[in-house]
């Protein structure tokens, strides 16, 4: 992670009328949501340049403020509350968004 979050952590700090704050409450303004869907569809547009080859590509650590151990294609996320059926996902089953559980396209 770059020392200043970069500019995924530069929405939740600065959204949410308390910039540089307080990380949590970004979620609570409806702002939050817009800046996450063109996180994601940054992420989706630059998977796309090369999809052979950006399809299962991560990075980054298991600290949401930086650092610790590295991630991996093979750990486990648990979607929790949102998740129906309870079933705990691979990254590497989640990394793309044509493919897996998820299946959209931005046009």
């Amino acid at each position: 992670m770059q020392a200043n979050g970069g500019v995924h952590m530069a929405g939740h700090f600065t959204v949410s009328g308390d910039p540089g704050s307080d990380f949590y409450v970004s979620p609570g303004d409806p702002v939050f949501w817009l800046h996450h869907g063109m996180i994601d569809r940054a992420w989706y547009i630059w998977q796309t340049q090369d999809f052979t080859k950006r399809q299962q590509v991560i990075a980054g650590g298991t600290s949401m403020m930086g650092g610790g151990k590295a991630q991996s294609l093979e750990d486990v996320v648990d979607l929790d509350v949102v998740n129906i059926d309870g079933k705990k996902w691979k990254i590497k089953e989640l990394v793309s968004t044509v493919d897996g559980p998820f299946c959209y396209v931005y046009e």
